[in-house]
């Protein structure tokens, strides 16, 4: 689950153009590497700004672009659009923890 916000820690709704899920190696890659795309289709205003998105679930909107590959351990980011972005660890029991 990502959790949105312009400030750690506090969720509040965001205006979203696209969201990309890559390893962290392959940050500023191209789109076809990434483990998950997906993007606005309609220009959402406030208040339908997403507070928090599910990997692999696309929000009301949102059109997926690239279908979620599963998340092997390792580290991965989400971007936004470049607005923002954030990483995190995938262990090998499937736990997630923020790498920031």
């Amino acid at each position: 689950m990502f959790e949105l916000g312009r400030t750690p820690g506090v969720r509040e709704p965001v205006q979203l153009f696209t969201v990309t899920v890559r390893s962290c190696e392959d940050s500023v890659g191209e789109n076809r590497d990434a483990f998950w795309v997906i993007a606005d289709t309609v220009a959402s205003v406030p208040p339908d700004y997403p507070t928090r998105i599910k990997y692999g679930e696309v929000p009301t909107h949102f059109e997926e672009l690239i279908e979620p590959k599963t998340l092997t351990p390792g580290c991965f980011v989400v971007q936004t659009g470049g607005s923002g972005s954030t990483r995190f660890k995938v262990a090998a029991g499937g736990e997630v923890t923020s790498v920031n």
